[in-house]
């Protein structure tokens, strides 16, 4: 339970600093650690959890690995994202 908290506290934390025109919509980025229809399947009800607990909603961007998800951050396309603990640095 705390973990789920502290998740959606650093997506707030994050989405307060969206800068597009779209301020209901908080924009997560996913590193894909399956397939693209089971990862879709099976991060839709964290993201429906996110979306009504912030009554905002929420548009999922799924980057081709990690890198993708650090450029997107970089040219603002993201509020927030989901890093698996299998990324390694």
């Amino acid at each position: 339970m705390k973990k789920i908290f502290l998740l959606i506290l650093t997506i707030f934390i994050l989405s307060c600093n969206n800068n597009d025109n779209e301020t209901n919509v908080l924009r997560f980025g996913i590193v894909p650690f399956e397939n693209s229809e089971a990862l879709i399947k099976n991060i839709t009800p964290l993201l429906n959890v996110i979306s009504k607990g912030m009554n905002m909603e929420v548009k999922p961007y799924i980057a081709s690995d990690y890198t993708g998800i650090i450029e997107a951050f970089r040219s603002n396309k993201l509020d927030a994202a989901f890093f698996t603990t299998s990324v390694l640095l």
